[in-house]
């Protein structure tokens, strides 16, 4: 199974949607969680789910829906997703400016590669 990070601006929709939907409705907000956990748990068996398409701005770049949701990840050993965003929000761009800042993976034990 492959580890699933999420980039910085990623997890921070993640918490900030989740707040909000808490606040306004919890048990919108489980379902939202529990739906985002799910993804997660799928992508990491299968990381070439959603789609792949040349409009996407990012070469490489794979596209999954998850209910009012859209994922943009990179697959891969380590599957990394870059975005979450509401799907009334699909036009804002994908960011870019911290592609490299994901996550950190856990360091190799001693004796791996």
């Amino acid at each position: 199974m492959k580890r699933v990070l999420l980039a910085p601006k990623a997890r921070s929709f993640l918490l900030s949607e989740a707040s909000y939907l808490r606040d306004h409705n919890p048990r919108a907000a489980e379902r939202f969680l529990e739906r985002m956990r799910e993804a997660r748990r799928s992508l990491a068996r299968f990381d070439q789910l959603g789609f792949a398409h040349d409009a996407l701005p990012i070469n490489g770049i794979r596209r999954l829906i998850v209910g009012d949701y859209v994922l943009d990840y990179f697959p891969g050993d380590t599957v990394m997703i870059v975005a979450i965003r509401h799907a009334r929000q699909s036009e804002v761009p994908i960011p870019t400016d911290d592609i490299a800042d994901f996550e950190s993976p856990r360091p190799p034990k001693l004796g791996e590669d």
